[in-house]
């Protein structure tokens, strides 16, 4: 339990500022809430950790908690602030569409399964080779370095596991853990590694409702959660969901 308030921060660390992000692209603006969270969290961790890259790399900013929040904080303030200034006009109704009953039981399984995934990554630690081997030790370097440039990473003296993998990940994980306040054992980043579940499916459900209809959605839905590839694969499934969402922006 004192894993669950740590790690759904780490998750609103990237989907509050994806979504003040959203604000500013009409197409994605234009979505229901729910679509709209999927992509939300996918840019938000894009900028957030992006942003904490290109600091650290080209202006020598420190990967530390007020940095982080600082950035995060100016996302979701341009998003609040555009809203107020630009778009004033309140949203038009949204007309009430048919398959209520199975959108319902749809939606009620799917959160069911992505709740599951959320409790095994809060009450359990890193267990796949990949994860311990590559992410978690890169995010380690990063967070204890301060930077993204860390010597570890840079210098041939030094005998590291792949150390030109990409380090957008690494880093998000680094600023979760950073925030919390948590050492380095704590797994609390987990959560945000189970979020790329929901989004894959959020992405793929309004995706599949713009070029087959509701009914096809819902289907397509449900057979990648049914999927244990992108589920419960301990190996395959965390990368192919992040590599599927990463696609998706």
């Amino acid at each position: 339990m004192n894993e669950v308030l740590p790690s759904l921060a780490g998750v609103l660390l990237f989907l509050l500022p994806g979504l003040g992000l959203t604000e500013l692209i009409p197409p994605l603006r234009a979505l229901p809430w729910p679509r709209r969270l999927g992509y939300a969290f996918l840019l938000g961790l894009t900028a957030v950790a992006g942003s904490l890259y290109a600091g650290s790399h080209l202006c020598g900013l420190p990967i530390r908690r007020m940095e982080i929040l600082a950035g995060a904080g100016v996302m979701v303030g341009v998003g609040i602030l555009y809203r107020l200034i630009f778009l004033r006009q309140p949203r038009k109704p949204r007309k009430s569409k048919a398959g209520g009953l199975t959108r319902a039981a749809t939606v009620a399984l799917l959160t069911f399964i992505s709740l599951g995934l959320f409790a095994d990554a809060v009450t359990n630690p890193v267990t796949g080779w990949d994860g311990r081997m590559i992410w978690s030790a890169q995010a380690r370097y990063v967070r204890a370095a301060g930077t993204v440039d860390a010597a570890v990473l840079r210098e041939a003296r030094w005998f590291v596991s792949h150390p030109r993998y990409p380090l957008l990940l690494p880093v998000a994980q680094a600023a979760v853990l950073e925030i919390a306040g948590a050492d380095e054992d704590s797994h609390v980043f987990r959560a945000v590694y189970a979020m790329f579940f929901p989004a894959l499916l959020l992405i793929l459900w309004d995706g599949a409702v713009r070029w087959a209809g509701a009914p096809a959605a819902r289907l397509a839905a449900l057979v990648a959660a049914g999927s244990s590839a992108f589920t419960f694969w301990q190996d395959g499934a965390p990368r192919a969901r992040t590599a599927i969402c990463r696609s998706a922006v």
